[in-house]
């Protein structure tokens, strides 16, 4: 599927290229104020996926930092008050072989009103390792290999997702290890993985553009691909069935 898979990854990252470069185009005030429209839209939309799913207020989400041309869910990352967040490099710089987690707290959240927008406050617990990489928190400790059991929701960057739960992500394959024991049940299970205890599954979230949900079937799927539960965008939630 991988030779399926490419066009579209690369159809889909000069749509948002053309989209990040026809709003820096425009005048600073009008700019800010789409991108704040998009955040709030995304904030709006994740609470509806939050309760759609069961989860409610958030505890202890998992959530990713966005790229200058991914949907803007920063707000959604400050307003947590409490998060993991994908770690890809080490202190040098360097790509890590295997997925793992950091976390984060903001102590001043205050997730009952998710009023603040800025990016600010975001910027301060974060390092930028490598220019080729997402921000990513802080690397006091050891970032986590896996995400513990009590994380309850897990929001998920992604380049599309059909109406059947198929997700097309950016093609290394971080987020289907990393959830890979998320997302597999009990008969599904390999050998060595049996021997591993079996943790209780949170939900899967994807945040997308609008243009980039797709009917359903219609994306290119593979055996190892983590599906997803919900759809946000800035305009609306999508509940999947699978």
């Amino acid at each position: 599927m991988l030779h399926e898979k490419a066009p579209l990854r690369a159809r889909i990252r000069a749509q948002r290229r053309d989209r990040r470069a026809r709003w820096d185009a425009l005048p600073a005030r009008e700019a800010d104020e789409l991108r704040r429209r998009e955040q709030r839209g995304l904030v709006r939309s994740w609470l509806q996926a939050c309760h759609a799913l069961g989860v409610g207020c958030p505890h202890l989400p998992a959530l990713f930092v966005p790229t200058t041309t991914e949907p803007d869910v920063s707000a959604i990352v400050t307003e947590s008050g409490h998060c993991f967040l994908p770690v890809v490099v080490n202190r040098q710089g360097r790509a890590l072989d295997e997925p793992a987690w950091g976390c984060i707290d903001f102590p001043d959240a205050s997730t009952s009103a998710w009023s603040s927008l800025t990016t600010d406050r975001l910027a301060a617990v974060l390092d930028q390792p490598s220019a080729r990489w997402p921000a990513q928190p802080h690397l006091s400790d050891a970032p986590y290999a896996e995400l513990p059991d009590s994380v309850d929701i897990v929001l998920l960057a992604g380049l599309a997702a059909d109406l059947s739960g198929t997700r097309l992500g950016q093609g290394g394959g971080w987020y289907d290890r990393a959830l890979s024991r998320w997302n597999t049940d009990h008969a599904e299970r390999s050998p060595q993985e049996s021997a591993l205890p079996v943790r209780r599954r949170a939900p899967l979230v994807i945040a997308l553009f609008d243009e980039e949900v797709w009917d359903t079937g219609t994306l290119p799927v593979d055996p190892h691909d983590v599906a997803v539960d919900a759809i946000v965008t800035p305009t609306r939630m999508v509940m999947l069935t699978r």
